[in-house]
């Protein structure tokens, strides 16, 4: 590796072992970790600045011949090959502000569009964690309109990879976003919204102004939408504009059901949730299926949501106290201690679905912010391992009963999934690589603490799938069971769109290769022919 420029703000460190949180890429030596600002900063406009000269320094050198990849992490919580470095991590933490946009840079249509829905554009810096994010909003009164299922991550990486959530009437987290911030390359910057204008070139101008970056202010659907969902592949994100809402809090009901209750399944199929509450719309549905759980006992548990005025003044979560962890991270930070003991292979079932029930029971669900309902997670660092298919909403039942017959099946060969099955619904985006892509998705998960079976396992649900010719993808953020041929048939032109996207806004192979990573390059959507480390 070409030794580094001088970074006046930024520490360089070595790492001889880095892994992401999860532990799926692990231990890996990296020969510089970049993390501007951590020799400190001027205040102000002076900061901005310092910082500004630091990342043009560091863009430079990798976009040198031959190019180094630069690897930009959010909270290292993706378990797909997406983080896998090479020799440089650049760690984002430093941008980290948020601010309301002036009222002043909104065009007429999209005040007239957001009123009905209060919609606020906020300004968040890409290294910002959610948490911050939602305890900043709620002290405003406003909120986000969707969320993942904890709050660790940081806005950039959590909408690169389509981080969701299960909010049947808004989207991912991705479809609330109004415009990004990219820097491209030294001293190239570009703020992209659709053709559609939600703002004035006075917000380009003052990311331009506040940056120190030549910034240019591009309105095109296509740029926009490939860069809502990004894969960290089209630069580096520096802001992000969330619309956010006024505060809301969450209530409503969770059912226990047996397994095979009719009435869950006749709700997943038509997302009429009448047959379990009366109540119209609501705005969140989940449903947490126990695989193992014995015939007649409670083996499924659905969730119904509603928004609300909030009945009180905003607080934050306390530490690891999230009420309902979707990606079910509670049993499986519940499962750990008791799997460590040394369970016998055919208990192993029994225990989880035990588990399963002490961790989620029936009755109301008392209101609660969404930034405490989808809260910390419990889960220690390096036990957790996930998959995530996305199918249309139209093959829900099929797809759910399929990964449940799947995991049965692999269970009697003694290769039990060590957690349990998350299923959400999400409307369509107009994110190019958006999982969300139908009228109606069907996300089902089905995390695990990590075993020596659970890579088995994932591909027995795969190929399951596939016999059962029931299309689907993964989430990007999770393991991942795709090829260039899988992607191509479940996006359709709309993977071509993004690559055309990507080459528009990185013109040369050497910024292609600079903001590539393995996971890209194994999907073919990197079309840079230049080889990198």
């Amino acid at each position: 590796m070409r030794p580094l420029p001088t970074l006046p703000v930024t520490s360089s460190d070595p790492i001889a072992q880095w892994s992401s949180f999860h532990h799926t890429i692990a231990d890996r030596p990296v020969a510089a970790y970049l993390a501007p600002g951590a020799k400190g900063l001027p205040p102000g406009a002076a900061g901005a600045a310092a910082l500004a000269r630091d990342l043009n320094a560091i863009l430079a050198y990798c976009m040198a011949d031959p190019p180094e990849r630069l690897c930009t992490i959010g909270a290292r919580w993706s378990l797909s090959n997406i983080l896998d470095p090479s020799n440089v991590i650049l760690d984002p933490g430093v941008w980290n502000q948020i601010v309301a946009v002036d009222a002043a840079w909104l065009t007429q249509e999209y005040k007239s569009d957001a009123a009905p829905r209060g919609g606020v554009p906020v300004v968040v810096q890409g290294g910002t964690n959610i948490r911050t994010l939602n305890d900043f909003l709620g002290t405003y009164n406003l909120a986000l309109q969707a969320s993942g299922a904890s709050d660790g991550h940081r806005i950039a990486g959590c909408i690169a990879t389509g981080t969701h959530g299960s909010h049947l009437k808004v989207g991912a987290v991705h479809d609330t976003v109004l415009g990004i911030y990219l820097v491209t390359g030294p001293n190239e910057a570009v703020f992209l919204q659709p053709s559609r204008r939600r703002f004035t070139s006075d917000l380009a101008q003052w990311f331009q102004d506040g940056t120190t970056l030549a910034t240019r202010d591009v309105a095109d659907d296509d740029m926009f939408n490939a860069a809502k969902v990004a894969l960290g592949a089209l630069g580096f994100v520096h802001s992000v504009i969330v619309e956010a809402v006024p505060l809301y809090q969450l209530a409503g009901e969770t059912f226990a059901r047996p397994l095979l209750d009719e009435d869950v399944w006749y709700v997943i199929e038509t997302l009429d949730t009448s047959r379990l509450d009366p109540r119209p719309s609501p705005d969140f549905f989940t449903v947490v299926f126990s695989p193992f759980a014995p015939d007649g006992s409670d083996g499924c548990y659905a969730t119904l949501l509603w928004k609300q005025p909030p009945s009180q003044p905003y607080t934050g979560p306390a530490p690891v106290q999230s009420a309902a962890s979707t990606d079910l991270t509670r049993l499986l930070s519940a499962l750990i201690p008791v799997v460590d003991d040394g369970i016998p292979p055919g208990l192993i079932g029994d225990v989880v679905a035990s588990q399963t029930a002490q961790q989620y029971k029936a009755g109301p669900v008392a209101p609660e912010f969404p930034g405490t309902y989808f809260g910390p997670t419990s889960l220690p660092e390096g036990d957790g391992r996930s998959s995530e298919v996305v199918v249309d909403h139209a093959n829900a039942r099929a797809a759910v009963k399929t990964i449940i017959n799947t995991l049965q099946a692999e269970g009697n060969a003694r290769r039990h999934l060590l957690g349990g099955i998350g299923v959400r619904f999400v409307p369509a985006t107009e994110a190019l690589l958006g999982m969300n892509l139908h009228a109606m998705n069907t996300y089902i998960e089905f995390p695990s603490l990590d075993s020596a079976d659970t890579t088995a396992i994932h591909k027995a649900v795969w190929d399951a799938l596939r016999k059962a010719n029931i299309p689907f993808t993964c989430h990007w953020g999770q393991e991942y069971g795709m090829d260039a041929q899988s992607i191509g048939a479940y996006f359709g032109d709309r993977v071509e769109r993004w690559k055309t996207a990507r080459e528009r806004l990185l013109p040369t192979p050497q910024a292609r290769a600079v903001f590539s990573n393995p996971l890209i390059v194994q999907l073919g959507l990197d079309s840079s022919a230049m080889t990198r480390a």
